[in-house]
């Protein structure tokens, strides 16, 4: 998945549909349509620039954090408890 690869230290690439830019963030390149040609030249750009490549793992890694376990069961809390304050 998009997270484990990015929680590597892999940028990624994918298409901004969905809620992939919301999961990508500043972890990879995003492309406008699922096409080939797009997606291949999103990961050439990738292997052609070494600063780029270096930036996007950087912030791969900090976008992954997001995505913890510890974190979704402390979300998961905070909406139980919400709810039943109401």
């Amino acid at each position: 998945t998009f997270a484990e690869a990015m929680a590597c230290g892999t940028p990624v690439v994918g298409v901004a549909t969905t809620s992939i830019p919301e999961v990508v963030g500043e972890g990879g390149l995003l492309v406008e349509a699922p096409e080939a040609e797009a997606i291949a030249e999103a990961l050439a750009r990738l292997l052609r620039e070494p600063d780029l490549r270096a930036a996007k793992s950087h912030a791969a890694l900090e976008e992954a954090r997001r995505f913890s376990w510890q974190h979704t069961a402390e979300r998961t809390l905070e909406v139980y408890r919400d709810v039943a304050a109401a």
